[in-house]
C-alpha cells in the first residue's frame, strides 16, 4: 500500500509540475492606419520620401482581419493584407508552431491614396476547457510603396516593414504572396513570433530584415542587391 501511495503522489507531482500543453486558434485584426508616412524611390538621394495623406488615403478593413488601400488605373489598382489565423493542437511551452499566415497584395496604387502602417493585434483562444489566457500581441507595421521604374522587379517590390520583428516582407508589383507565422508560447503565457517563412520556390516574393528607419536605407540597398543578385539564379518568373 505504502508503494502504491507513493507512486500516485509521484504521479500526481509529475502531473502538477509538467509543461503545460496548449489546444486553441489564433485570430488577428488591423487597427491604427497610419495616414503620413514614408514612400520609397530607389532614383533619388536616401531613398525614402515624405507623403502627408491625411486628407486622400482610400482604405478599408480595420477592425477585422483583411484590408485594403489605395486607388489607381492599373489592373490591380489597391494592395491589402490579409492575416488568417491557424489552429493548434497539443503544442507545448515554447515549442515553435505556425501561428497563422499573412498573403500580402501588391496593387498599383496612386501613391497620393495610400496609408502608411498600421497594428496587426494577435489573440490566442485556448479551447482545450482551460481557463488561461494568454496575453494578447500587437505588431507594428509599415506598409513602403516603391516608385516603380520597370527595370528591376524586385527594386520595384512594395514591402510591409515589421520593425520590432526585424523582418521586411515584399512582393512583387502587380502580384500577392504568402508568409507562414511561426511562433511559439511560453511562460505567464504570452506568445512571440520567431520569423516568416515563404515557399522555396517562390517567384512572387522575399524577405529581408527590416529597415529600422529612412536613415538605415543605405545599409538595406546594399542587402537588397544581394538579394536580387540571389534571386536571378533562380528559374525565370
Amino acid at each position: 500500500m505504502k508503494v502504491a501511495a507513493s507512486l500516485a503522489i509521484i504521479a500526481l507531482s509529475s502531473a502538477l509540475f509538467a509543461d503545460p500543453c496548449y489546444t486553441g486558434f489564433v485570430s488577428g485584426t488591423f487597427s491604427d492606419p497610419e495616414l503620413k508616412g514614408y514612400g520609397y524611390n530607389s532614383q533619388i538621394s536616401g531613398g525614402y520620401y515624405w507623403e502627408d495623406n491625411t486628407d486622400t488615403a482610400v482604405y478599408t478593413g480595420f477592425g477585422t482581419n483583411a484590408i485594403t488601400w489605395g486607388t489607381g488605373t492599373a489592373v490591380i489598382s489597391h494592395s491589402g493584407i490579409t492575416f488568417t489565423g491557424a489552429t493548434f493542437d497539443s503544442v507545448a511551452s515554447g515549442q515553435e508552431f505556425e501561428l497563422g499566415t499573412i498573403e500580402y497584395l501588391n496593387g498599383g496604387t496612386d501613391p497620393r491614396t495610400t496609408i502608411f502602417g498600421g497594428i496587426l493585434n494577435l489573440n490566442i483562444t485556448l479551447t482545450n476547457g482551460s481557463t488561461t489566457i494568454v496575453d494578447p500581441l500587437q505588431v507594428h507595421y509599415n506598409s513602403i510603396g516603391t516608385i516603380n521604374y520597370e527595370i528591376d522587379a524586385d527594386a520595384d517590390a512594395d514591402f510591409l516593414n515589421f520593425d520590432s520583428l526585424g523582418i521586411a516582407f515584399h512582393v512583387v508589383e502587380q502580384q500577392s504572396d504568402t508568409a507562414v507565422v511561426m511562433g511559439r508560447i511560453e511562460g505567464d503565457p504570452h506568445f512571440f513570433i520567431d520569423s516568416f517563412q515563404l515557399s522555396p520556390d517562390d517567384q512572387n516574393g522575399f524577405l529581408t530584415t527590416a529597415v529600422p528607419e529612412p536613415a538605415s536605407i543605405a545599409t538595406f540597398g546594399l542587402g537588397l542587391a544581394f538579394l536580387r543578385k540571389r534571386r536571378k539564379g533562380r528559374d525565370p518568373r
